[in-house]
């Protein structure tokens, strides 16, 4: 999961292209392994983009992820590219930042709502501090207010 406080994307006059794309194909059979594949670019907080492209910030890190992916599909008997995007026509870069951010702070809530059902008010403050430094800033204080002083 991504940390939008902390994730680095080049810049647009940079040399690197701020954008890693997945696009694969999978053979209609093997149910199983199209589903592995899905959960792994959940895992790795991948943006989706139509049916079968996944977007990463381009980093070295998220390079080898989407490359071991590519392996293993093109080892499944599908088709996969990694690509270096600078842009996609139809989204801007604030935009596409703002779609993991969204993403995240889904993960982020969901969780945080399993987590209090489960904990009593005292854990709760106990929680925050533990978790707060990981969150996105603009999730920290919409997640943690209690049920009585939310207003959404």
């Amino acid at each position: 999961m991504y940390n939008s406080d902390e994730m680095v994307i080049a810049e647009r006059n940079s040399s690197v292209p701020p954008w890693l794309l997945l696009a694969f194909s999978l053979p209609r059979k093997g149910a199983s392994f199209r589903v592995a594949v899905w959960r792994k670019l959940q895992r790795y907080g991948s943006l989706p983009l139509g049916n079968s492209g996944y977007l990463l910030p381009n980093s070295a890190g998220n390079r080898e992820k989407f490359e071991w992916l590519a392996t293993a599909i093109r080892g499944a008997q599908g088709e996969a590219s990694v690509l270096e995007v600078q842009s996609i026509d139809n989204y801007s870069s604030s935009q596409l930042t703002k779609g993991f951010s969204a993403a995240r702070c889904r993960d982020y809530s969901d969780l945080l709502k399993a987590l209090r059902s489960a904990a009593s008010a005292s854990r709760k403050s106990g929680l925050y501090r533990s978790l707060a430094p990981a969150l996105p800033g603009d999730c920290i204080h919409r997640l943690f207010r209690t049920p009585a002083s939310r207003t959404s």
